[in-house]
């Protein structure tokens, strides 16, 4: 029966993949009622036109079609995570709404599916957060007040991968099109129609970044947003995503893992620390999506202890928790 309830857990629990080939455009890419910063969310991630950006660490867009998905489709995926988690739907705190790409670009994600999607929210009782995953690009005052208007008494936040504040990694590097400007734009945005954000932030930017200067690199990343945040009167919620090496994205087709070192798990943990300590909203990224070149994961990274993995999961699952010893880092990289 342990054995039973273990496989149970591993096929539908939080450990299931994200990438698995599309079946139907009616059939969601991924769903969960998990916990989530010390909140019951409902995660979804729709199954969508692909993004239409290619930065080069991301391999993301190679897992979703190319062909458009109807209104009537998206909203097939919402039903049926709705009827699969119908006895625990009750439960659900948050709702997190994602395409792999941006939820509020009207070119893959139909702005009347969403609409609908987020109306139907508000038959959760007890949900007070709604996530939305998007670019910067799209975030515009009309939209907020809108999106405001559909669901009134949630919390809304914008969820966008900025992953790091170094413009010369982020233009020349990641050929991340999203400049600063742009960025701090879209933020002052939010924080006038009352929106939070949440931001991955990579840890090891690069990958020819050594231990240290990922560190903090890192840091300064972290440090620019929550100054930002509070320059705009709105909250941060940090995701610090450990880099690792994705099958078929541009880093690997340029042979990056030829003199890659994963990040060091210890090191992220220590700096998810020092910033919760500093009154940061800290969250540990502990996913590769399935998506992940063997041998460029912080799990294969040598010396990588588990017991460092499972204080990631009680920090995660504890907005509030601090140990009170910090881990000790590694001199060099290994």
């Amino acid at each position: 029966m342990k054995t039973f309830v273990k496989e149970l857990v591993r096929t539908y629990g939080a450990a299931k993949p994200m990438n698995e080939e599309e079946v139907s455009a009616e059939l969601p890419k991924f769903f969960l009622l998990r916990k989530f910063h010390g909140l019951i969310d409902l995660a979804i991630i729709f199954q969508t036109k692909r993004c239409q950006y290619q930065c080069a660490f991301c391999a993301i867009p190679s897992t979703s079609t190319r062909d458009h998905i109807d209104k009537s489709a998206i909203m097939s995926q919402f039903m049926v995570t709705c009827r699969e988690l119908a006895h625990g739907l009750h439960l659900a705190e948050r709702v997190s709404l994602s395409n792999d790409g941006s939820v509020l670009d009207p070119a893959t994600f139909g702005r009347d599916a969403l609409d609908q999607i987020i109306h139907a929210t508000g038959a959760l009782r007890g949900v007070r957060e709604i996530h939305l995953e998007s670019r910067t690009e799209f975030v515009n005052r009309e939209i907020l007040t809108h999106l405001k208007s559909l669901n009134k008494r949630v919390k809304f936040t914008i969820l966008v991968g900025f992953e790091t504040f170094d413009p010369t990694i982020r233009r020349e590097l990641m050929r991340k099109n999203q400049e600063l400007e742009a960025f701090e734009a879209a933020v002052a945005e939010l924080g006038a129609c009352g929106f939070d954000l949440g931001a991955f932030v990579l840890y090891k930017a690069h990958p020819d970044m050594v231990d240290d200067d990922a560190y903090h690199e890192a840091e300064r990343s972290i440090d620019y947003l929550q100054s930002l945040a509070t320059r705009h009167g709105l909250s941060v919620l940090v995701r610090l995503n450990p880099l690792y090496i994705a099958k078929g994205s541009l880093w690997d087709k340029q042979g990056k893992t030829a003199t890659y070192v994963p990040p060091n798990l210890r090191d992220v943990y220590r700096l998810a620390i020092k910033k919760r300590a500093e009154g940061v909203r800290m969250f540990v990224g502990l996913s590769e999506e399935g998506l992940s070149r063997h041998g460029s994961t912080f799990r294969e990274r040598l010396g990588y202890n588990g017991r460092v993995l499972q204080d990631c999961v009680r920090f995660n699952e504890d907005p509030t928790y601090l140990p009170t010893g910090v881990p000790t880092p590694i001199p060099t990289d290994v």
